[in-house]
């Protein structure tokens, strides 16, 4: 992390500890620090191959901890998983592993628990399907890659997401042994109205301020 996003970790990270200190019990607290870990450790995971492999280490082992407390809560416990997935993700990015079983068995449960976007777990599956998706294509299965992707899409609420989901499964759908030009071209098309359409709404949102 730059010295100014460094500076906001260990801003959080002293928030979510007077939390724990007010309520050790705190599972969220316990996620938001595992959450700060992973952020540390990334040097943005997914983009870069180069993970902080300690930090990375400890945000899965508080992410787990987090998992065990707040198992009888369902959303603290897909939270938590998640969190577990996506350090199993930045490791399989990062070449340090080509064991991504635990990204498919969150993707796999989060995603038939969410049956349709308006789940109140859906965000969270959605979220786990991209990183099914990327991890997926990381390894070369890219038909397994594009069906995530396409599930992410489908449980999409953040047209933002949605927008970039749409060019990994174009990407996806155009590259080997896919090789599918026509889906590619169609998806892109989906892809840059999504992001049309975002730029309009923040277009929007800026006449409105300077009214």
């Amino acid at each position: 992390p730059t010295s100014c996003q460094a500076e906001q970790l260990s801003a959080a990270e002293r928030a979510y500890d007077d939390a724990l200190r007010i309520a050790p019990g705190s599972t969220r607290a316990r996620i938001g620090l595992a959450e700060v870990q992973l952020q540390r450790s990334q040097r943005d995971c997914g983009v870069t191959e180069d993970p902080d492999t300690r930090a990375l280490a400890l945000a899965r082992r508080m992410f787990e901890g987090a998992r065990r407390a707040g198992a009888a809560d369902p959303i603290i416990d897909a939270r938590a998983s998640l969190g577990v997935s996506r350090t199993v993700a930045c490791r399989v990015y990062a070449g340090m592993t080509n064991d991504d079983s635990e990204v498919v068995r969150v993707a796999t449960l989060l995603s038939s628990l969410a049956k349709n976007e308006a789940h109140v777990l859906a965000p969270l599956a959605a979220e786990a399907l991209s990183y099914r998706g990327l991890t997926a294509r990381r390894m070369g299965r890219s038909n397994e890659a594009a069906s995530a992707f396409e599930g992410a899409i489908e449980l999409a609420r953040d047209p933002a997401r949605r927008a970039l989901w749409l060019s990994f499964l174009a990407d996806v759908q155009g590259g080997r042994p896919i090789c599918d030009t026509d889906r590619a071209r169609a998806t892109y098309v989906q892809a840059l109205d999504a992001y049309d359409k975002l730029i309009a709404s923040a277009d929007d949102a800026v006449r409105m301020q300077l009214q």
